[in-house]
């Protein structure tokens, strides 16, 4: 692995070997081509053009044209361009490519053969009891659309629990809203239940009575009084599917 930091690359990075990878960190490429094997991670980075047949893992970056081969995760970022190719211009081969609280102006559906990009976001939960956060409340999420368990976490030392759940699944036969989920926190004798749609990234934050009022809707459950609010979280999102 090939540690890049704070630096600004203006020749091409092409045809580099087979399994050679590379860590970006607050760093600039005019063009990286990264061949297979090979793994990307990109944080706090820019690029004008991105080509990788390995994994990609891209955080809080902005690329003007990126073309992934192989499974991609894309996180807080700003993509222009994006191709995604299940084919790779020989045998389709299942890919998944991840968008979350990111964004992208052009998509390049031709090329997605076997591929699927999972777009979706952030969301926050925050259990609190009598002004205190609880932790090691138990969150669990539901898909609306059959009942099945997308994902469970536990309130962490820091108060929050954090999902990364998926909106739309676009593949080559089209496009399937699945951003309905409900919301289930267990503390102690005590559950609630929430159904949200996920449109953008939010904050769910569940707590008692002492929170301001200003703070709604409120649902009285059991022994606690459950006020629930959506706070938007950074994201500009523009996406037409």
């Amino acid at each position: 692995m090939l540690d890049v930091t704070n630096s600004k690359v203006e020749k091409s990075v092409e045809g580099m070997d087979i399994g050679i990878g590379i860590h970006s960190f607050g760093s600039y490429f005019r063009v990286l081509s990264m061949l297979m094997g090979g793994v990307l991670e990109m944080q706090n980075s820019s690029a004008q053009v991105v080509g990788c047949d390995g994994y990609s893992q891209i955080v809080n970056s902005t690329i003007d044209e990126l073309t992934v081969d192989q499974n991609a995760r894309i996180v807080d970022s700003n993509i222009k361009s994006l191709t995604i190719r299940g084919g790779n211009g020989q045998a389709p081969h299942p890919l998944s490519c991840y968008l979350i609280n990111s964004t992208y102006e052009d998509l390049n559906k031709d090329a997605f053969d076997k591929g699927t990009l999972y777009v979706g976001w952030h969301l926050i939960v925050t259990v609190e009891d009598a002004g205190q956060v609880v932790k090691g409340a138990k969150v669990e999420v539901y898909h609306v659309t059959n009942g099945s368990l997308a994902q469970q976490k536990v309130i962490s030392d820091d108060g929050k629990a954090q999902f990364d759940l998926v909106e739309w699944k676009l593949t080559e036969l089209g496009n399937q809203y699945v951003g309905d989920y409900r919301i289930k926190t267990i503390y102690g004798t005590t559950e609630t239940e929430k159904t949200i749609t996920l449109t953008s990234s939010k904050e769910l934050v569940i707590s008692d009575s002492s929170t301001p009022w200003i703070i709604l809707p409120v649902i009285l459950v059991g022994s606690l009084v459950i006020i629930v609010y959506m706070k938007r979280l950074p994201n500009n999102s523009t996406h037409s599917y």
